[in-house]
């Protein structure tokens, strides 16, 4: 049973970020499908699903990389459906893509600058204390290239970087892909969790479902493109609707009880494009755009 309409639980924080029916997808080729979630403040809201299922196509729409053909994208109480990633990320939509996370070029110090560019001196300061405080490796490798850091490292200032302005929604990509088994488990249950804790709206997509799952407030479930499911975390755990829908109806197998996860199938391709629809990364932080 798809979900057209966004189900908002009476006991979830006011909604910061609200997708109404939004389709997207490439050369015409529609690879989000008419899809309904939302976000609230200091929620962590999980969007899992098979590979190919439109994940990162719908994170990077609702940056504004992928044009939504169809839909409203409320932030704010503003339909920002129309407007391009680097407005979005002015009203504080911040995106992390999976990879080119960082500018390699430039030092530690400078990939946070560009992440307060917007802000004045004062706030510029006042931000670099905050992300320092809460990132204490950062005051020692602030000279280091960032393209010399360890992923674990890279992944830890391209967070703070997404923090110097103070944004009240972060899309994270796949947060956890390339890094070793000990910072990605640090990475979704210690990072992620200090963004839902300052107040920011997270909307999560990442291979480590069940990990995911676990750090999470609400989670919604894509196959094929639409939502099939909905609930909250909490009640996920002795689902076998959820489990079946996410193994594609073949079996009813407990989803928490897998350590390992849910067996995805191979990876599928965007229509129109190269790459998988999981590995698609086109934009810094909505507001330097590249291929």
């Amino acid at each position: 049973m798809h979900t057209s309409a966004v189900a908002v639980d009476a006991e979830r924080p006011e909604q910061v970020i609200r997708v109404e029916s939004v389709s997207a997808g490439y050369g015409g080729s529609p690879v989000v499908k008419n899809v309904s979630i939302s976000a609230g403040r200091g929620e962590i809201v999980a969007v899992v699903g098979p590979n190919g299922s439109g994940k990162s196509t719908l994170l990077k729409t609702l940056a504004g990389l992928v044009a939504a053909n169809s839909g409203r994208i409320w932030h704010g109480g503003v339909d920002v459906a129309a407007l391009p990633g680097e407005a979005r990320a002015r009203r504080g939509i911040a995106y992390l893509p999976q990879e080119r996370e960082v500018f390699a070029s430039l030092t530690v110090r400078e990939n946070l600058l560009m992440g307060g560019f917007a802000l004045d001196r004062r706030a510029l300061k006042e931000a670099l204390d905050r992300v320092h405080g809460t990132y204490p490796i950062l005051g020692r490798l602030s000279r280091t290239q960032a393209g010399r850091l360890s992923g674990g490292e890279r992944k830890t200032v391209a967070m703070a970087r997404v923090m110097m302005s103070s944004p009240s929604v972060v899309l994270l990509d796949e947060p956890s892909a390339n890094l070793a088994p000990i910072p990605s488990a640090q990475l979704l249950s210690r990072d992620v969790p200090a963004l839902a804790a300052a107040g920011v709206a997270v909307i999560l997509v990442e291979q480590r479902a069940v990990q995911a799952i676990a750090i999470s407030d609400w989670v919604y479930l894509l196959v094929g493109g639409a939502v099939e499911l909905q609930r909250r975390a909490s009640e996920i755990g002795g689902s076998g609707d959820f489990a079946a829908a996410f193994l594609g109806g073949s079996g009813t197998r407990d989803l928490a009880a897998d350590g390992a996860g849910p067996r995805e199938p191979p990876a599928d391709r965007d229509p129109g494009g190269a790459t998988p629809s999981l590995r698609i990364n086109v934009c810094l932080n909505c507001r330097y755009s590249y291929s």
